[in-house]
């Protein structure tokens, strides 16, 4: 539907379109329509335009004349100055190109402005970037370093527990050392003693033996004298037979014991820890009996003794005083028993 208005008028002429698709779609002339009878126009025919449909066909327009109405082919036809599925005139394309291309034109600056931008934007973003992989780095380091410090300070912290640990022993070391030296130092003050009081006692039997030997006669050299009786400790050893015999040879007998005051007084002269036979043996009677065959009328069996561990204890020895059961035929240390020569 279209309307078209004319009204005569000195100064201006008005023609009036609604831009509707149904203007002239019943149109077979370029021509705009009349107006109706009675009514006055300036021009009898209005100029042809050529519209592309665009909103921009009339912004520019002065004239108070309508623009020409487009030239429509008839139906069934085509429009030999258009290509195939291009439906809008080279001309109004060509248009339109030169009108993109002035617009681009103008604002080249814009285009330019943009471009700077985003230099600057990839500038900023390289620089965060590269201040991100710094600072990292330097966190990196940092954590390194920390653990580096942490490790170093865990073992340090190893160290003084070994330190203390190690302090702590030779603490305990240096007291049993201290111990150690005290024990010896009693010992040695013991042994001390014992030296002194076996030195008084020699002397003392040095005395007796003199005295004694001056009024009673004196005992042979390298012999022990207790009383009126001489005792020889023996050098090697031998079976209870042998040292029998060696007795014998020096005109004396194997050790007799006459009372248990005897055996005390000279053991407290002999050397410690040894063992010698002496003259008491186990008769076929299994009755013990000394070699000049008296009974045994005392005895110093030391704990479990006698046991004549394989029926073959026969023969006697003193182990420093007490006594044990042994077989005759082992060797030992004896002692030979004499009176003294007046």
């Amino acid at each position: 539907m279209s309307s078209v208005s004319g009204l005569t008028s000195k100064s201006a002429r008005f023609v009036t379109f609604d831009f509707d698709a149904d203007d002239y779609e019943n149109m077979e002339n370029d021509f705009a329509p009349m107006p109706k009878q009675g009514q006055k126009v300036t021009a009898a025919k209005v100029p042809a335009v050529t519209f592309d449909g665009d909103a921009d066909d009339y912004e520019n327009m002065e004239s108070d004349v309508a623009p020409p109405v487009p030239m429509r082919a008839k139906k069934g036809k085509k429009d030999k100055t258009t290509k195939a599925g291009d439906s809008s005139p080279e001309p109004a394309r060509r248009r339109i190109g030169t009108e993109v291309r002035a617009r681009l034109k103008s604002r080249w600056w814009l285009i330019l402005l943009l471009l700077i931008l985003l230099f600057f934007m990839f500038l900023v973003l390289a620089t965060l970037t590269g201040l991100l992989f710094v600072h990292y780095s330097s966190i990196s380091d940092e954590i390194r370093n920390l653990k580096y410090l942490d490790s170093q300070k865990s073992l340090e912290m190893e160290q003084n527990e070994m330190k203390k640990v190690i302090k702590a022993i030779q603490g305990e070391l240096d007291s049993e050392k201290m111990e150690q030296n005290k024990m010896k130092q009693e010992i040695k003050n013991i042994q001390e003693e014992l030296d002194s009081e076996q030195n008084k006692m020699k002397q003392e039997i040095k005395n007796i033996q003199e005295e004694l030997g001056s009024c009673c006669g004196t005992c042979p050299l390298d012999w022990l004298q207790i009383g009126r009786s001489c005792y020889h400790l023996s050098d090697e050893k031998s079976t209870w037979e042998k040292s029998k015999a060696a007795c014998k040879s020096l005109k004396a007998l194997l050790l007799i014991f006459k009372d248990s005051k005897e055996m005390e007084s000279l053991n407290r002269i002999l050397p410690k820890n040894i063992r010698y036979w002496i003259g008491l043996k186990r008769d076929t009677q299994y009755t013990w009996k000394w070699l000049d065959g008296t009974p045994m009328t005392f005895s110093n069996w030391d704990r479990d003794e006698p046991n004549n561990s394989g029926n073959k204890e026969n023969c006697v020895e003193s182990i420093s005083g007490p006594w044990n059961d042994r077989n005759c035929e082992e060797s030992e240390q004896y002692i030979c028993k004499s009176t003294v020569n007046f």
